[in-house]
């Protein structure tokens, strides 16, 4: 996968100096996309970008940048805050159709809290607010939702929040969320983490007793590795299936995205083995890089991996387990221009055979990486 931009910064005040976090929605006949703004003294704030049609390949986007919610507005988030150097930290919107309300909107998203700011100490919690009805430029402060304080979650940096429903049910809701890059303590087992809502209680109320304590996603999983490592996570659900995504690079230092199916079972979902996509600077001359397999069989005794490089580059091709920890590394020197063909015995450096398992050979070079799933069944 290359990173394309769909729009960068621009004059606009609110975000002239970066731009982050989006969340598309689409709402009376265009596709908004809010995202997090900021602006020249590095304060944060949320508004949105439109289009008439999103196309991923030349999407036009209306010129207006308009900002739409800020710290300010609400009763709990702290503008300017001093532990934050005075940069007021108002993030990541998730914007989904109020499932309680046609024709409004909900936006999710994080925030440093009063209650952290009165502590001295760092901490984001999630906030929603409710657009009026047939407006996506009015939004009401609906609060915020307490067992996301870092009192609750020990997480000093809480980001990414999303929410998704059971199958596409709309019951049984999750709000999923994220304990940012690697701080002390984090193992990458426990960086995406999700709190249940009550049966019958409405999604947009925060009121504590109908949301769960927060539950570690790898521990629900009955302690199974698929997202270990994720630094972010994403929901998507589509007629007949629901996908969780990932941001995989605190696990290996790769920069890529790991998707897999949610099966449910009722209320409760379990997760496939997951498929991994690498992502590069679009500007990177060596975007045309690309990594596969050659004709796999779990059952075969060796892989075959196949590398094409319009370019020549210095590169080198590990391979991981699904915790993340390197076992070989089949390749390391000078690619192409051209393909190569490297072969891997299924054993790690030292010699011994790999067990069977999901596997990731990692392809990383200046630019970029490429990523890409092995099973092994033996």
């Amino acid at each position: 996968m290359v990173d394309t931009a769909a729009f960068s910064v621009d004059t606009t005040a609110w975000n002239t100096l970066h731009v982050w976090a989006p969340s598309l929605v689409e709402h009376q006949g265009k596709v908004y996309l809010f995202y997090a703004g900021v602006d020249a003294t590095e304060d944060q704030s949320i508004g949105y970008a439109t289009t008439s049609l999103l196309d991923t390949t030349n999407t036009v986007w209306d010129p207006e940048r308009v900002q739409v919610w800020r710290a300010s507005d609400t009763r709990w988030a702290v503008p300017d805050p001093w532990v934050y150097s005075g940069q007021t930290q108002f993030r990541d919107p998730c914007v989904i159709p109020d499932p309680d309300s046609t024709g409004r909107l909900l936006m999710f998203y994080t925030a440093h809290d009063s209650i952290d700011f009165k502590l001295g100490r760092g901490g984001l919690a999630v906030g929603v607010a409710r657009s009026d009805s047939g407006s996506v430029d009015t939004w009401h402060d609906l609060g915020y939702f307490p067992k996301t304080l870092r009192s609750f979650t020990g997480i000093q940096q809480l980001e990414g929040p999303h929410v998704f429903s059971a199958n596409g049910s709309g019951t049984d809701w999750r709000l999923m969320f994220t304990n940012a890059g690697s701080p002390p303590g984090e193992n990458g087992h426990t960086t995406i983490r999700f709190e249940a809502l009550a049966p019958g209680a409405s999604v947009a109320d925060t009121t504590p007793a109908n949301w769960s304590a927060p539950i570690i996603l790898e521990q629900y999983l009955n302690n199974v590795p698929t997202a270990f490592g994720w630094s972010g996570s994403e929901e998507l659900h589509i007629p007949g299936a629901d996908y969780l995504g990932g941001f995989t690079a605190w696990s290996t230092g790769s920069t890529g995205i790991a998707f897999t199916r949610l099966d449910w079972n009722g209320s409760d979902f379990k997760l496939g083995a997951p498929s991994v996509v690498s992502v590069d600077e679009y500007r990177s001359p060596a975007r045309g890089v690309s990594l596969g397999l050659a004709g796999r069989n779990p059952a075969a005794r060796r892989v075959t991996f196949v590398v094409d490089s319009p370019v020549a580059l210095t590169a080198k091709l590990d391979v991981f387990d699904a915790q993340g920890r390197r076992l070989a590394t089949p390749f390391a020197g000078t690619l192409g221009p051209g393909r190569l063909a490297v072969t891997w015995a299924l054993t790690t450096t030292a010699g011994a055979r790999v067990p069977s398992g999901v596997y990731y050979a990692r392809l990383e070079f200046a630019g970029g990486s490429r990523t890409v799933q092995v099973v092994v069944a033996r």
